[in-house]
Order: structure tokens, then C-alpha cells, then sequence
């Protein structure tokens, strides 16, 4: 027994039982915290490339790759990505090719190999994952006038696989125009 300020009798159990209950509080009041703090958010960087060369007199292609590179905790399963070119006269928008979880065939052979099929997405299981530390490319092309600066902006929607609520990732950048010659057909 112990006396406590109040001058009662407190036994070692109780003291035991109030120690074990301020315990599960502060544990409770850290996963709590972490939630709000963004523990959960999916850490993910991305970064734009643009290539442009000539095509034509009038045209120039455009490259985008948009690579993302998932952060250390947590898988990201991609919702959708695209991207947006403008320029003063005009703008598109793209689907970031590759995105989506293909489909595969298994051999009916002894060892039941597993083939990817390039030209079906996965109905059953339709998201890719990007795991953690691990770093993916996406791109697409499409034609622009030669003359034009061209804004390229990218969005990624994305979620954790075991968590509700769907992210965003942007980037952009400035596609200038080719300074050297076009090359001739």
C-alpha cells in the first residue's frame, strides 16, 4: 500500500491498472496523431522529360515521360494519369500509355507458364501497383506546332492499397521551341 496525496490508501493494483490505462491512452493518442499528421498519405515524387525534335516545317514531336518514383512505405495502385499540352492556339490531352495491369495466358503445359497478353488489360485486377522504393515510367507523344511554347502539365490520381481516400500528384513544364534545323525528308 501507498498514500497518496490525498491522504488514501491506494493499493499497488490499482496503481498498476491507472499505469496500464495511461499507457493504452498515449498509445492510442500517437496512432491518432500519425493519421492526422499524413502517416497515411502515399509518398510519391513525380518528375516531367519532354523531348522535342523537328517533324516538318509547320510540326515538331513531343516526348513526355512522367516517371514516379514511390517513397519508402506503402504500395500506390495507379488510378490514372495523363497529361496536358497548350499553347497559345491550342491544347490536348493524353493518356499516359501503360498505366493499367495487363492480362496474361497460362500455358497448358506441365509447367503452367504465365504469358503476358500486351494487348488486354486485366479486367479482374485492373490497377497497377508501384511498390515501395520502386521508380516507374509512363509516356505518350503527340504533334505540336513548330513555332509554339507549349505548357506540358501532368496528373497522376493514385491511392494506398489499403487506404480509402484517392491522391494527386502534378508536375509541369515548358516544352520551347526547336532551335535547329528541321531535318528534310
Amino acid at each position: 500500500m501507498i498514500v497518496c496525496a490525498f491522504c488514501c490508501w491506494i493499493s499497488l493494483d490499482i496503481v498498476k491498472k491507472l499505469a496500464e490505462i495511461g499507457a493504452y491512452l498515449s498509445a492510442l493518442g500517437f496512432f491518432i496523431y500519425k493519421a492526422l499528421a499524413g502517416y497515411n498519405i502515399v509518398n510519391v515524387a513525380i518528375s516531367v522529360h519532354v523531348d522535342r525534335r523537328g517533324r516538318d516545317t509547320n510540326n515538331d514531336d513531343l516526348a513526355i515521360a512522367v516517371t514516379l518514383r514511390k517513397g519508402g512505405h506503402g504500395s500506390l495502385k495507379l488510378h490514372d494519369a495523363r497529361v496536358r499540352v497548350t499553347w497559345p492556339s491550342g491544347e490536348v490531352e493524353l493518356p499516359l500509355i501503360g498505366i493499367e495491369r495487363l492480362s496474361f495466358t497460362t500455358d497448358s503445359d506441365e509447367v503452367q507458364r504465365h504469358r503476358v497478353t500486351m494487348n488486354r488489360a486485366s479486367k479482374s485486377k485492373p490497377y497497377l501497383h508501384i511498390t515501395p522504393d520502386e521508380e516507374a515510367t509512363f509516356s505518350c507523344a503527340t504533334i505540336i506546332p513548330r513555332s509554339a511554347v507549349c505548357v506540358v502539365q501532368a496528373a497522376v490520381l493514385g491511392s494506398s492499397v489499403f487506404w480509402r481516400s484517392v491522391g494527386q500528384w502534378r508536375s509541369s513544364v515548358i516544352a520551347l521551341p526547336v532551335t535547329t534545323e528541321v531535318r528534310t525528308q
